[in-house]
């Protein structure tokens, strides 16, 4: 749009002008020197690299922009994790560094049961390639969604019966107040035995 004016911080000229804010990882006090910011357009995944700031305006909302490579590249980068300790590469590079060599009996894919925490388009991304490859994949979320072929999970009162079946547990929940902390003792008690986190 012609209209558009767009401003590069830190060359600002009417930072009273300013109505949105378009970033990733924001230097601690800038955004509230924009008094009249309609919305916060974070440029990743999550948000806690814009929280972070404990004079971010109240009452703004901060919105995600979504990108397909960041996406693929999330995928690429789950899907290699999964693969790796499912074909037990882990295991076989222990063993190399260790100048042994003891071949492990192949795992059944149809038996990994990947879980994904996040159910957002980072997550329903990677639901769909896992599955796509033969795992069994649940996804578990704040609210109830409901997915093909993808058992689905939500809230407090699902969550460990959830985790209750992840041979391999992915986190993709963005950092907030109600996410923090979510990975600890109490859910990886509730995983089976030698389960792997991503």
């Amino acid at each position: 749009q012609p209209e558009l004016k767009i401003e590069v911080y830190p060359n600002f000229t009417y930072s009273s002008e300013i109505n949105a804010v378009l970033t990733w990882m924001p230097p601690l006090g800038v955004i509230e020197q924009f008094p009249n910011l309609k919305v916060i357009i974070s440029k990743g995944a999550g948000v806690d690299h814009i929280l972070r700031d404990p004079n971010l305006p109240a009452n703004i909302p901060i919105v995600r922009l979504v990108d397909d490579s960041l996406t693929l590249q999330m995928s690429e980068y789950i899907l290699l994790a999964v693969l790796q300790y499912h074909r037990q590469f882990i295991t076989y590079k222990t063993q190399q560094n260790q100048g042994l060599w003891q071949g492990l009996s192949p795992r059944n894919t149809a038996n990994c049961t990947v879980g994904i925490l996040g159910l957002g388009v980072l997550g329903l991304d990677i639901a769909q390639k896992l599955k796509m490859m033969g795992f069994a994949v649940r996804g578990w979320s704040r609210t109830p969604k409901v997915l093909n072929n993808i058992d689905c999970f939500s809230g407090k009162e699902e969550f460990n019966l959830f985790l209750s079946q992840c041979s391999v547990l992915v986190c993709l929940l963005p950092l907030t107040p109600e996410t923090e902390g979510i990975l600890n003792q109490n859910t990886f008690s509730a995983l089976p035995q030698g389960a792997y986190l991503i």
